[in-house]
């Protein structure tokens, strides 16, 4: 057994010494931003934009350097030393550019900065885009739950309410998933076991005449626990309480954040 220290200056020798492990090309390109560690120093923050970029960096598991003075508000400025992995930096952009004040615009500043040093690459950080093709790539994506059953006692007829049915349900979440794609972090995208747990929970502990109703409810849990745009909810009912031979009977509706 041999240990050997490997100090990792730059992507390009990142990806080189995973390479070498044996990794394919998409996991050095996913995991050499994790490798690269970075330390950035910032001068002369108001204590609200120090105390949030803290905070953001925090959670995507890099530190955050600030005066001491910011936390009791004993100063109104600091310098802010950052430090982390360009993963953690990537991420920490996307949550800056969701910020007001003025952290957008520093977001882009660390980005050029980084840039300017070498380590921006297109695998690492989100690519520039415009409005139009935002809005495109929001209405492609989407997480879909498909053929979720449960039993439940909904239904205008008394045999439905009192006996209960099978009901299948399939739910299509529209967000953007970019983020996700090339960060590889659950934080960024919507966690579909939750999304399952919310819809089992509504259909399982409430009782309804129509399964339209029935479809409002899991579409208003969903919008109300998760950060989505849109979200489709199909409700069927494959063996229904009326006479003729059908497969069954559904409804569908879109509904937006």
């Amino acid at each position: 057994m041999v240990i050997e220290y490997i100090e990792i200056k730059n992507l390009t020798e990142a990806s080189s010494e995973i390479a070498k492990i044996g990794a394919d090309k998409v996991g050095c390109q996913v995991m050499a931003p994790k490798a690269v560690f970075r330390v950035i120093k910032i001068k002369d923050l108001t204590a609200t934009q120090a105390l949030i970029l803290k905070q953001e960096m925090l959670s995507q598991g890099g530190e955050a350097a600030v005066a001491r003075g910011v936390i009791s508000g004993a100063v109104s400025h600091t310098d802010v030393l950052l430090m982390g992995t360009l993963k953690q930096y990537a991420a920490l952009l996307i949550k800056l550019k969701q910020q007001s004040f003025g952290l957008a615009a520093l977001a882009g500043q660390i980005q050029e900065k980084l840039k300017s040093a070498g380590d921006f690459i297109n695998d690492c950080f989100p690519p520039s885009s415009t409005p139009e093709s935002d809005q495109k790539d929001k209405e492609k994506d989407r997480i879909c739950l498909q053929g979720m059953q449960f039993y439940a006692y909904h239904g205008a007829s008394a045999p439905e309410r009192e006996l209960g049915q099978r009901l299948e349900v399939d739910v299509e979440i529209y967000s953007d998933l970019r983020a996700a794609g090339k960060l590889d972090d659950l934080v960024h995208t919507v966690n579909y076991t939750e999304v399952y747990q919310v819809v089992q929970e509504v259909v399982t502990n409430s009782s309804y005449n129509l399964i339209e109703a029935l479809a409002e409810a899991v579409a208003a849990a969903i919008l109300a626990r998760f950060n989505v745009a849109e979200i489709l909810v199909r409700i069927k009912k494959p063996g229904p309480f009326i006479p003729g031979c059908l497969s069954g009977v559904a409804v569908e509706i879109h509904r937006y954040q």
